[in-house]
């Protein structure tokens, strides 16, 4: 069995301030015998949150769809709540994050240095 194809679900939530805000999730590819695999969350302004998420399996070693769904919609209302109290860090997928050199100088991951942390 090859890899299984990703798969995207809707969910409405209303947040705190009452605005209605659409909250969408995709479950990357995995194989059969991974244990878990990557849920990206999408808000309606296009931020990601990411996290793993286990894999159930049956006695015989294949996937429990209908736990395994549960599971996903467990996650998606935990990741829901987590926004109406403000804890759920949501990213712009498109932002390059700096890393740090050990000179202590940041540089872009697109590879154009910035001033010296340390200097």
């Amino acid at each position: 069995m090859g890899l299984l194809a990703p798969f995207q679900y809707k969910w409405n939530t209303l947040n705190e301030f009452s605005l209605k805000m659409a909250i969408t999730y995709t479950v990357a590819s995995f194989k059969p015998e991974d244990n878990n695999v990557e849920v990206t969350y999408e808000n309606s302004e296009g931020f990601v949150h990411k996290r793993h998420v286990n894999i159930p399996k049956l006695e015989d070693g294949s996937i429990d769809e209908d736990y395994f769904n549960e599971i996903l919609e467990g996650q998606l209302r935990g990741v829901e709540n987590k926004i109406k109290i403000g804890v759920a860090s949501f990213t712009d997928p498109n932002a390059v994050e700096p890393v740090g050199e050990p000179d202590g100088a940041l540089v872009e991951e697109a590879g154009q240095a910035e001033e010296p942390v340390n200097a």
